[in-house]
């Protein structure tokens, strides 16, 4: 198998480890802040967001998130799910528009 060699994620492993367990929620944090430039949010719905990964693999890389904490996806209520689907489809447009 070959690994995936991303020398400037390590800030952000660096950084974790210097938080501790305790470092708060960066999905309940960062929307929370209200300044969506800074924290890089790029959508708000009522339910959920889009944000764009601070270390990413590959170019383009987003997070759709709900502002609720589930742990699966087929946990979302129907309004959340009609939400994070239309959030997710407007990201894919934009970024193919990019």
């Amino acid at each position: 198998m070959e690994r995936i060699w991303s020398p400037w994620r390590m800030a952000y492993i660096q950084a974790a480890k210097e938080q501790g367990e305790d470092g708060g929620c960066i999905f309940c944090d960062l929307p929370a802040e209200g300044d969506d430039v800074r924290t890089m949010i790029l959508a708000r719905g009522e339910l959920a967001f889009v944000i764009v990964n601070s270390f990413p693999y590959n170019p383009g890389h987003v997070l759709v998130c709900p502002y609720r904490h589930v742990p699966l996806y087929v946990d979302l209520t129907d309004d959340e799910t009609a939400e994070f689907t239309a959030l997710t489809k407007a990201a894919i447009r934009a970024l193919e528009a990019a």
